[in-house]
């Protein structure tokens, strides 16, 4: 899908967004429901580097789900709260069944509130229930978009005409801030995830070889690549599975590559802040204590849409520390060109 087809379908069915353009004539397209990015070119005749929800094109279902009714997955770029057993699970006992995505976090009650030059905010106010501790959290949570330069281009390290790429790439800046006392909450963190087409590459730099944790499904699902210094997990959508890395292993960039062609592949990465001597809270139903968990891959296998899922976690709020407030700050980077130019833009900049 490309940009004037995905702004064409927006306003059809009157969801508002607004459009930050990048240098040349990138595009990063912010839906004003559920605060996320649901459009990412590098240029006019660019694909979506991000998965959305082949539905949307459906005047009447999207009507239904998106415009009238709450379903979240849409796609693209979101911003959740975890560890996901708190907020989305009614029943260890009954996982599945009691699994359900609150509506105060998605779609949840957006709404515009700045707009300036290459920045756009967001904000609501809104509360939740943690499930496990029985309690309702209050909260601000406010998000800003703006745009971002290439950093290999910045300081030389590439020519971007001899590689034959085009660049857009965005800034996010998110920040939850409480409204009752820190000291009564269960474990709170932000949790953003990408929604990403099929049949790409997931490439994870780590530390040393990391350990790689199966949250759920087969054993072989995605056929994790774990060799000193990166993990690759290839999102072929035959089975649901995920899984999971702890922090001490993060490096802080997570990529995807997809090539459709000789001249058309897409690099999209995301470049985030790890601390290992925090706390990450985000576990598995079956083994509760087991926490440390930063950067997981979700591999959908049509249940939901046919989609794979690069998702990262901060780590959760920490009163004496933060007080009332969780601040994170990220940075989205998005090439595409030839499969050759890509691969060696992945190479420098994952390893």
């Amino acid at each position: 899908m490309k940009s004037q087809q995905l702004i064409d379908l927006l306003e059809g069915l009157k969801l508002r967004y607004d459009i930050i353009t990048a240098a040349g004539s990138g595009k990063v397209v912010i839906l004003e429901r559920g605060a996320r990015v649901i459009g990412l070119f590098t240029d006019e005749d660019s694909e979506n580097a991000l998965w959305v929800h082949h539905n949307l094109t459906d005047p009447h279902y999207a009507s239904d789900h998106y415009v009238d009714g709450e379903d979240w997955n849409i796609g693209g770029d979101r911003t959740w709260l975890s560890p996901e057993i708190e907020y989305f699970i009614g029943d260890l006992d009954d996982l599945w069944n009691t699994y359900a995505v609150q509506r105060a976090l998605d779609p949840g009650y957006y709404a515009f509130k700045d707009r300036h030059a290459d920045t756009i905010a967001l904000s609501q106010n809104t509360a939740i229930q943690a499930h496990r501790s029985n309690k309702t959290i209050k909260f601000r949570m406010d998000k800003t978009f703006r745009s971002c330069e290439d950093p290999l281009l910045n300081v030389g390290i590439v020519d971007k005409d001899t590689l034959k790429y085009s660049f857009t790439g965005y800034e996010l800046k998110t920040e939850l801030t409480l409204e009752s006392p820190t000291e009564a909450i269960p474990p709170l963190s932000l949790w953003h995830l990408f929604q990403i087409p099929k049949g790409g590459e997931v490439i994870i730099p780590t530390y040393g070889t990391a350990e790689v944790d199966r949250f759920f499904g087969p054993e072989m699902a995605g056929n994790p690549a774990v060799s000193n210094g990166m993990v690759k997990f290839t999102l072929n959508m035959a089975t649901s599975s995920k899984i999971s890395i702890k922090a001490p292993y993060i490096t802080g960039r997570v990529g995807y590559i997809q090539s459709s062609a000789p001249n058309d592949a897409c690099l999209l990465i995301r470049n985030f802040n790890v601390n290992p001597s925090a706390r990450y809270e985000d576990v598995w139903a079956t083994k509760l204590n087991d926490p440390g968990h930063c950067v997981q891959c979700y591999n959908d296998d049509g249940t939901l849409g046919q989609f794979g899922e690069l998702e990262i976690h901060t780590p959760i709020l920490n009163p004496a520390v933060d007080g009332n407030n969780i601040k994170d700050v990220n940075q989205v980077w998005c090439y595409r060109g030839t499969e050759q130019s890509i691969r060696l833009l992945c190479k420098i900049i994952l390893g």
